[in-house]
């Protein structure tokens, strides 16, 4: 009984609104010379359940296709700039470190169903691109001097030490200082060597967080020429084989 209540005011809500759509229509078309009940009925046809199902299905797979060209192209771009390091893996290496890549690109993105990782294919590079690789590389070599790096690395690290100390070792003088004064109350000696310390130490922290950002910088710069010489090894491997050849 209560399901026949609900359908039959269903049923009364749509009549209504399909009167009310008539007859706003009805003023809307007289003023414009329109068949009012043409347009109603190109309505009732075009917005079936059916129709606007499909028309949301396609919206929905316009959508899909949309990321999916979009992550696509992504991926494209990445695997691109991945070119040398790719080159000098193992078959088995490239399409494991492909798929790991696609498989983060795409957790929790909605994809169209039954979507699978794009080919890409890894060409070998000319004699020229092969040379001009490693123009580059000796470049980034020579920019990133080990010696040197190590030098820096060493000096920033002896400086956090003798800073520090040298620094901690005012502190003691001016705590000193501070407990000899015979124009402060107790209560002003202690507030002003809590102020001292703090100023102090904030000084301390400051200086050696510049040299530990020197030092972060310059073991930065030693692994980008680690990894230089490492490929550049495999670019006169691979640039050996290709003029024996």
């Amino acid at each position: 009984m209560l399901n026949q209540l609900q359908q039959n005011k269903t049923d009364d809500t749509i009549f209504a609104l399909s009167a009310m759509c008539r007859d706003l229509l009805g003023v809307i078309c007289a003023k414009q010379g329109q068949d009012a009940d043409s347009i109603f009925n190109e309505y009732l046809k075009n917005y079936t359940e059916a129709n606007v199902t499909k028309q949301q299905a396609e919206a929905k797979r316009k959508e899909l296709q949309e990321i999916l060209r979009a992550t696509v192209s992504d991926f494209n771009d990445r695997a691109k700039s991945m070119y040398w390091s790719l080159l000098f893996m193992s078959e088995k290496d490239r399409t494991d470190r492909l798929n790991s890549m696609w498989k983060s690109m795409t957790e929790g993105v909605e994809l169209p169903k039954g979507t699978k990782r794009p080919g890409y294919i890894n060409k070998p590079p000319s004699e020229d691109r092969l040379l001009e690789r490693r123009k580059e590389l000796q470049a980034i070599i020579e920019r990133n001097n080990k010696a040197q790096l190590e030098a820096d690395i060493d000096f920033h690290e002896r400086n956090i030490i003798g800073t520090t100390k040298a620094m901690e070792a005012d502190l003691a003088k001016m705590t000193k200082s501070i407990m000899a004064s015979k124009e402060m109350t107790k209560e002003e000696i202690q507030q002003s060597i809590k102020v001292t310390e703090a100023r102090q130490k904030s000084i301390i922290r400051q200086r050696v967080q510049e040299h530990k950002r020197h030092i972060d910088s310059a073991k930065s710069r030693l692994n980008v020429a680690e990894d230089a010489k490492a490929e550049l090894k495999n670019v006169n491997q691979f640039l050996s084989k290709l003029l024996i050849g």
